[in-house]
């Protein structure tokens, strides 16, 4: 199966993951993409708490807001906040 470009959907080559790199430049303003300091358990964890702690109305889906901020400047990379 070949992979390909979360932004574009061209075919990304072996030495490519989720974006080529002007792809990611053009959706992050950097060659390389922002890392999450998150596993996907921790992930799914999150979003429980997130729809544990807002009320239910019927007919809306609880979402998990993903925040892109640019690092402070002693941080120069940039990084998610949930």
């Amino acid at each position: 199966m070949m992979n390909r470009c979360l932004y574009c959907y061209k075919p990304l080559s072996k030495e490519e993951y989720d974006f080529h790199p002007a792809c990611c430049k053009k959706m992050f303003g950097d060659k390389n993409s922002p890392q999450l300091p998150y596993s996907e358990n921790q992930l799914e964890d999150l979003a429980k708490e997130v729809i544990k702690s807002h009320t239910a109305v019927t007919g809306v889906q609880p979402k998990l807001s993903l925040h892109l901020s640019n690092g402070n400047e002693s941080r120069k990379t940039k990084k998610f906040t949930i």
